[in-house]
């Protein structure tokens, strides 16, 4: 591998530059660009994601890590308003049965912590 890299530096460059237009095919000269100025390698989604929620599921410092991240995140969490409007509005949305805001905080926090996503 480094041998290939080092390789790259050996050769004079062959790209051409112009004030026209450069195509990638004259500029890149089959380099693959994404493999040499990586710093960690290619992973298959869905495989972070089980390994994410094995050690979960199995690690008591892990499930503690995102307790903690829980508990920071969401713990203490007030809203204030000046104009009653507004603040009789979010009261509502925060306390409609239909959101439940309040019961879904810890589960949003875990899941953030967990994939990164809030809605997967």
């Amino acid at each position: 591998m480094l041998s290939k890299f080092l390789s790259l530096f050996s050769k004079p460059p062959t790209a051409k530059f112009s004030a026209s237009a450069v195509t990638d095919a004259n500029f890149t000269q089959g380099t693959d660009w994404n493999s040499l100025y990586r710093d960690r390698y290619n992973y298959d989604r869905q495989t972070v994601l089980a390994e994410a929620l094995k050690a979960w599921r199995l690690n008591p410092l892990a499930r503690r890590i995102v307790t903690i991240t829980r508990q920071y995140v969401i713990d203490g969490i007030e809203f204030d308003c000046t104009h009653e409007g507004t603040k009789a509005f979010l009261a509502k949305f925060w306390n409609d049965p239909l959101n439940h805001i309040g019961r879904h905080l810890g589960e949003w926090a875990d899941e953030l912590a967990l994939t990164g996503n809030l809605f997967p």
